[in-house]
């Protein structure tokens, strides 16, 4: 019961000392609005990331003020992954809108460069099964012990 009590004085200060600083309590503002907006864009295809950026950008309709978020903007478009429901669909992504970039693609997957604007769109079609953020890769790690022991 002391352990329960202690956690609750505890989070009413942190509470408090959230709702004291402004600027992190409008981060926080922004955060709950954006997990609200997953239900205007949720199909359950986009990442909530991109749910997030599409929020923004409707909001504020200013694609420069996005370039600090965890995507990859080039020339006014985005870097995604998209996930096809089919191999043989990728002429199905390429038909859809001229403005969209293919990378590169393996099987399903595809990267490409889409129009902001559209993307919302491209969720909605059946040959599209999931939009995300591109996976970054982590160069390889060896332990501390396999050079000591000259193998690889």
């Amino acid at each position: 019961m002391f352990c329960i009590v202690i956690a609750l004085i505890l989070g009413n200060f942190n509470f408090i000392n959230i709702a004291a600083d402004q600027e992190e309590s409008n981060v926080l503002l922004e955060e709950i609005s954006c997990l609200s907006e997953e239900k205007k864009f949720g199909n359950g295809r986009l990442e909530q990331s991109i749910v997030c950026l599409l929020s923004d950008y409707k909001r504020e309709n200013d694609f420069k003020s996005l370039q600090t978020k965890d995507l990859t903007f080039v020339d006014n478009k985005v870097r995604l992954e998209i996930l096809l429901s089919e191999e043989d669909k990728l002429d199905a992504l390429r038909d859809f809108d001229e403005n969209i970039e293919i990378e590169n693609h393996y099987k399903s997957l595809v990267q490409a460069l889409v129009p902001i604007d559209i993307i919302e769109q491209l969720s909605e079609e059946t040959f599209v099964n999931y939009i995300r953020r591109p996976i970054e890769c982590q160069p390889l790690a060896t332990s501390e012990g396999v050079g000591f022991l000259k193998k690889t």
